[in-house]
């Protein structure tokens, strides 16, 4: 089975409509890491506007994005340039299955954090409209945890958890909304194997919530098949990817696993001479509360060798281990 397509509206059918949702969204999450969402409730003019907001930040003079630059510990938070950020740090981590190799990823993005956390915050920009896109962007992160929130307790009913299993590890809405800008670019550029718009890695978090423009690239690696990767494009701006992170993986003991993903050059462009255009996207990152466990759920922990899981660290230690991995010396983009 592919990828699958999931109407969260025919929830609400018969109990065996609910009962084939939960089996299908369960079983995408388990095969593959990636489902496709639609019926989740964002209304498709909520989605345009923000996209008009992804736009116009990114139109922003240089001088103003960098008012809110992204701290070089903790979490992402703010405004990264293109070539700060290096994914491929984290590339195959996580999997085991090869070493990083370090590639440069052409893309610049802002990360924005809950406006109740005090201990790391976002640094918003500071012009022209930028108050508006701040009130815009916490807004469209409440919306994202609700999201977020009702998924997992589906998943909580598809694994036969108590209610609340998931989400009480949750319960303090941590997570980032990230919109990222990846300009224009020659596609000889990136096949050459040492560009990706977005080199391959796992989310480090629970669930991811993403939305992206028509142009294409996203790809996810086979979950049996090493370096097999197949292309994930979304049928409109309503059509949401939802894809498993590490911490489920964790949690779950592999049984739910996160997927490596990359964004490269759109399926089916070959010509040699062509400038695949911008490319927009906006993702959610579901996060833990800082003092989670990183263990396995005790529902999961047979299926580890012993049947304990001896990881002591808490979700935090992890996220900022990890993000601190993806960090590159700050670049400054032209005004």
């Amino acid at each position: 089975m592919g990828v699958a397509a999931v109407d969260l509206s025919r929830l609400q059918g018969t109990p065996a409509e609910r009962e084939a949702v939960l089996l299908t969204f369960l079983e995408s999450c388990a095969s593959h890491g990636f489902v496709k969402i639609i019926g989740h409730g964002i209304p498709e003019a909520r989605l345009k506007e923000l996209f008009h907001w992804t736009k116009e930040f990114f139109e922003f003079p240089a001088s103003v994005k960098q008012t809110a630059p992204r701290p070089l510990v903790g979490p992402n938070r703010g405004y990264i340039a293109v070539g700060g950020e290096k994914l491929s740090g984290i590339s195959g981590y996580m999997k085991g299955v090869r070493n990083p190799v370090m590639r440069n990823d052409v893309k610049e993005s802002f990360d924005a954090g809950p406006e109740h956390d005090k201990i790391h915050p976002t640094p918003w920009p500071v012009g022209p409209r930028c108050d508006e896109f701040r009130v815009f962007m916490e807004a469209f992160l409440l919306e994202c945890l609700a999201v977020h929130n009702d998924l997992l307790h589906l998943l909580e009913e598809a694994l036969h958890l108590s209610p609340n299993d998931l989400t009480s590890r949750c319960s303090a809405g941590n997570g980032e909304v990230r919109i990222t800008h990846y300009p224009p670019v020659p596609i000889t550029q990136l096949k050459t194997g040492s560009t990706y718009r977005i080199s391959e890695h796992t989310d480090v978090g629970i669930l991811t919530l993403l939305f992206q423009d028509a142009v294409g690239g996203l790809e996810i690696e086979g979950q049996t098949k090493s370096s097999d990767f197949i292309p994930i494009e979304s049928s409109n701006l309503n059509e949401m990817i939802v894809n498993c992170g590490d911490t489920l993986q964790r949690w779950t003991a592999n049984y739910l696993r996160s997927a490596n993903h990359r964004v490269t050059y759109p399926p089916g462009l070959q010509d040699e001479d062509a400038l695949i255009p911008a490319r927009y996207s906006v993702g959610f990152f579901g996060k833990a509360n800082m003092s989670a466990s990183m263990a396995a759920l005790p529902e999961f922990a047979s299926r580890l060798e012993g049947g304990v899981d001896m990881d002591e660290r808490t979700a935090q230690e992890y996220y900022n281990y990890m993000h601190e991995r993806t960090v590159a010396a700050p670049a400054k983009v032209a005004a």
